[in-house]
């Protein structure tokens, strides 16, 4: 019975557990080396950042999920590291070259599977390449589609100079798309010239998957902590739709000086994301 009470209570509390660090943070240091640091620091949530196409081979991906169990840490999704070549590759109208991405993505989506993981994160089409939107949703189904055959979701991040920048656009993507999902990104958001609390209302029950930083009026990214972006406030609002995502701290590598400044942030994190009523 002991054994068994235990188990609950350890499972309550990784679902408890709603914030991570991306292994973005700290490229371009390997992401299994990253992993290994995080799960010895105690972070029960991440997102991997895949880096190469060596990284999307079963041996690979099967140490990566074993480092993971191992620590009792989650890889909630997958960041393509192809996502600067979406539009050439997916939101052409050269159908070959689209249905060698589909081939690609597919190995994303099986990838993703193989760790446990739920989304896939798609930047999709640069403005300066910008499609008729119509034209870019009938793709992101398609993709959307290959994506569930392997159990996950393609989740589609508000992206600075991308399509997905617009309120406009993913309030259309909301409607014509049923099961469409999001990526809510607070960085790209403050870059577009859009409040991500805006971004929060047009999104709404479509979160899944959150990348976290802060920010002052002269830098737009920064750990938490080292900003006045109200944490709290955003946390208590996306949740105001029912959903759960998890909060990822997604910062570039010269946002913070060593792993102890990224691992203090996300403690900062931690404390407004955590679902202590569960504990």
């Amino acid at each position: 019975m002991c054994q068994m009470s235990s188990k609950t209570d350890a499972d309550n509390q990784a679902k408890a557990v709603r914030s991570g660090i991306s292994t973005g943070c700290l490229y371009p240091q390997y992401p299994e080396i990253t992993l290994r640091q995080l799960g010895e620091a105690g972070v029960k949530k991440t997102e991997f950042f895949s880096n190469s196409f060596s990284e999307l081979e079963g041996q690979y991906l099967r140490e990566l999920s074993r480092i993971a169990k191992g620590y009792g840490t989650e890889i909630v999704a997958l960041h393509p590291f192809t996502s600067r070549f979406e539009s050439f590759m997916l939101f052409t109208s050269y159908q070959r070259r689209f249905e060698d991405g589909l081939d690609l993505y597919r190995r994303y989506f099986e990838s993703c599977g193989v760790l446990g993981g739920q989304y896939v994160v798609l930047h999709g089409c640069e403005t300066r390449f910008m499609v008729e939107d119509n034209f870019y949703l009938e793709r992101f189904a398609l993709l959307h589609e290959e994506a569930k055959k392997f159990g996950v979701r393609l989740a589609q991040e508000n992206m600075f100079a991308y399509q997905s920048m617009t309120l406009e656009f993913l309030r259309k993507m909301k409607a014509q798309i049923p099961d469409a999902c999001f990526v809510l990104d607070v960085k790209q958001a403050r870059r577009s010239g859009i409040d991500p609390m805006k971004m929060v209302e047009v999104m709404g029950d479509r979160i899944v998957h959150v990348h976290i930083s802060d920010n002052t009026a002269e830098k737009d990214c920064l750990p938490p902590g080292k900003g006045d972006f109200p944490l709290e406030k955003f946390v208590e609002k996306v949740r105001d739709f029912h959903v759960d995502p998890v909060f990822i701290l997604e910062l570039y590598r010269s946002n913070f000086e060593d792993l102890s400044e990224l691992l203090n942030s996300y403690w900062i994190l931690a404390q407004y994301c955590e679902k202590k009523e569960n504990l």
